[in-house]
């Protein structure tokens, strides 16, 4: 399922080369990939895993000659002192070490073995980096998950100050790439948007809702939120201009209203 000029895809072609990278948080991820790998493998396909997970998780539940692991370690998820402890700081840091300043090797690297299995589709369960790198392979990707890190992180960015954002919006770049996840990353930003709001974090809301305005330019929430953060600090007058550009783009607040149900 490369991507072509003409968007199509051969209906009769039915072995297919899956990528699928796991997180390195924990094995609860792992465990959940191994039943999607099994049947894949069952259909009669091929699996090649990229995971920093022991080989053991997915080998002692199948046992395949289609089943292919690479040992490679492209996230960190949370650093924790014990089972029910995060530290949001260390979380932020190694994940920038592990994935953002080495952001242009990992690509590198990531697309020519890509190409060098020739990968038909690329799943994540939830590696960020990837998705930009199919993209730049021209292979399609998509993330089977309940959560992203972006949507993680962003608390944590609250928790230890904005100097850490750019990590947030680097995860976020990343998994842009994969085209479903486009409608959660706006849920994602948007609940960080409502977190600046409670924070008064103006810088970060700022940049959080420009973004926010180039993905859903005629989204009155986002116009509201934003005018709310600005009012919320008496910054009147930047409240004003933002409602004054709703009104000459004719954005209307949707009218707040109560539902009775009737038994």
């Amino acid at each position: 399922m490369r991507i072509e000029a003409c968007e199509g895809v051969s209906a009769s072609r039915k072995h297919l080369v899956f990528t699928y990278y796991v997180t390195g948080h924990g094995f609860g991820h792992a465990t959940r990939v191994v039943e999607v790998v099994r049947n894949l493998i069952l259909a009669g396909h091929d699996v090649h895993v990229v995971t920093g997970a022991p080989d053991f998780v997915f080998t002692s539940e199948i046992q395949s000659p289609r089943l292919f692991i690479r040992k490679v370690l492209l996230d960190c998820g949370a650093v924790q002192a014990d089972a029910l402890t995060v530290d949001r700081l260390a979380s932020l840091e190694k994940y920038s070490e592990t994935a953002v300043k080495p952001r242009e090797s990992i690509l590198a690297t990531e697309i020519e073995w890509l190409n060098s299995i020739k990968a038909d589709l690329v799943v994540s369960d939830v590696v960020p980096v990837v998705c930009r790198a199919a993209a730049d392979a021209g292979i399609r990707s998509v993330c089977v998950t309940n959560f992203s890190w972006d949507f993680i992180y962003a608390e944590y960015v609250m928790a230890t100050g904005n100097h850490h954002r750019s990590i947030v919006w680097q995860v976020t770049l990343f998994l842009w790439n994969s085209f479903p996840l486009i409608l959660i990353i706006v849920s994602v930003l948007g609940a960080l948007l409502g977190a600046c709001k409670i924070h008064g974090a103006i810088i970060l809301g700022n940049e959080v809702g420009s973004r926010l305005l180039e993905l859903q330019p005629h989204h009155c929430g986002q116009h509201v939120a934003l005018s709310g953060i600005h009012a919320g600090v008496d910054r009147w007058g930047v409240a004003a201009d933002i409602r004054k550009t709703m009104a000459e783009a004719r954005i209307r607040k949707v009218p707040a209203c109560s539902l009775i149900d009737c038994i």
